[in-house]
């Protein structure tokens, strides 16, 4: 029945306005101009059968989804048990799938449309994806709310793959894995001209990811305005594969990390730049012309700046920026998070305020670093930056501060 209504409307722009209630439905596919309104109350849940999206909107211009309702994915229905660090869910025995384990369905798709609103909706319990823009342009989603299970990986927040002119504004995030993602799974099609801002964001991994994915080209991207909450990991750069990254900002930002289970990709980075090849056949891309600035850090770890032998993460500056490292947590550090890639996840017992290596033109200008007592044991007081892999690298106004306790203890040095 809703199926038909959105086909009854999709010919002449006309709009499916739901009451409130329940509708548990077989996927169902946007196309054409359509719009639905979901009214607070009204609640679409995904079915039993097994569809790669719950809602698709495809070959659509003009769409809409928008109100106050819910979508909600009923991921608890694909939980088949539980392992000490997240729960076991069940896939789809599908062999167009590159990845048997990650075989499930996403909950909002958005594929090969162009002027497409989201707006105002929930998106609850997915069991893989939330929204997936694909291969889409001109798309604007705005204080929409996600929420995923703490424990289910893959539960990403709003991926944007290969797609142009996306806008994402006021949004609240709360995901197991990466909360925003930026990728581009198709050689050719770049992921370009996207703004997020005004959104708030928790995730167990990233909060903000571009990569690993990086088959094309990432450019004109830009992050403002965030809150990011006890994340894993706060801005984060994978460069892994033949795509290039450059032009990529990042300002006026408020991060919080914290260290998790290291089987989640993370070490409570606030700022993590790395650019490594995904295996040893990868013709790895460049990432240059990156900027931090005005970025407020609360975390357990420092910032990780990190190319490859021959391909150096470029022009890269940081600046106007705070770091508070505060011992929150009694997970272990010490460790260097390269995955996914050759060198995966590396422990050599330190962690430092900065850690630079294969890279070049790094500017790091009035930045200041606040050491808080307990100390954990793996901080080291003064950068790591390694002289045979990096080249040209300023400093003003580079304050190392608060190590008067630790330094009358006869550990480390102000920079």
């Amino acid at each position: 029945m809703l199926q038909d209504a959105i086909l009854r409307c999709s010919g002449h722009g006309g709009t499916v306005h739901l009451a409130p209630g329940t509708y548990r439905t077989a996927a169902l596919l946007l196309s054409g101009t359509v719009a639905v309104y979901l009214p607070h109350g009204a609640v679409i849940e995904a079915g039993d059968r097994a569809h790669w999206y719950a809602l698709r909107l495809h070959n659509c211009t003009g769409c809409r989804l928008t109100g106050e309702g819910s979508i909600d994915g009923r991921g608890q229905a694909w939980v088949r048990g539980s392992l000490p660090d997240r729960k076991l869910v069940r896939n789809f025995k599908d062999p167009s799938c590159t990845k048997a384990e990650e075989c499930r369905p996403r909950l909002v798709g958005v594929e090969q449309s162009s002027q497409v609103t989201i707006s105002g909706v929930t998106l609850i319990d997915p069991i893989y994806w939330s929204l997936h823009i694909h291969q889409s342009s001109q798309v604007m989603v705005s204080n929409v709310t996600i929420v995923s299970d703490f424990d289910i990986a893959n539960t990403d927040g709003i991926d944007i793959d290969s797609s142009s002119d996306v806008q994402v504004t006021g949004c609240t995030i709360v995901t197991a894995d990466d909360a925003i993602c930026l990728k581009t799974t198709h050689p050719g099609r770049a992921t370009e001209r996207v703004a997020v801002r005004g959104c708030s964001l928790k995730s167990r991994s990233s909060a903000v990811k571009l990569g690993s994915e990086s088959r094309a080209d990432f450019r004109d991207i830009t992050f403002q305005h965030l809150q990011i909450v006890d994340s894993h990991r706060g801005l984060a750069i994978q460069l892994r594969d033949e795509g290039s990254m450059h032009s990529v900002s990042f300002d006026n930002i408020t991060i919080s990390t914290r260290y998790y289970n290291q089987t989640w990709w993370g070490g409570a980075e606030p700022i993590y730049v790395v650019a490594t090849p995904r295996t040893a056949a990868t013709q790895l891309g460049s990432a240059s012309n990156i900027r931090f600035s005005r970025i407020t850090a609360v975390g357990e770890n420092g910032f990780f700046i990190a190319g490859a032998a021959g391909r150096r993460v470029t022009n890269l500056t940081i600046s106007h920026t705070t770091l508070d490292l505060v011992k929150k947590t009694d997970w272990p550090g010490g460790s260097q998070d390269y995955r996914p890639g050759l060198r995966g996840l590396v422990h050599t017992g330190a962690t430092a305020p900065l850690w630079l290596e294969h890279a070049e033109h790094v500017a790091v200008q009035r930045v200041k670093v606040i050491y808080h007592v307990p100390f954990r044991e793996d901080w080291e007081t003064t950068p790591h930056i390694d002289p045979a892999s990096t080249a040209e690298v300023s400093f003003k106004d580079f304050v190392i501060d608060g190590l008067a306790t630790r330094l009358a203890e006869g550990g480390g040095s102000v920079l």
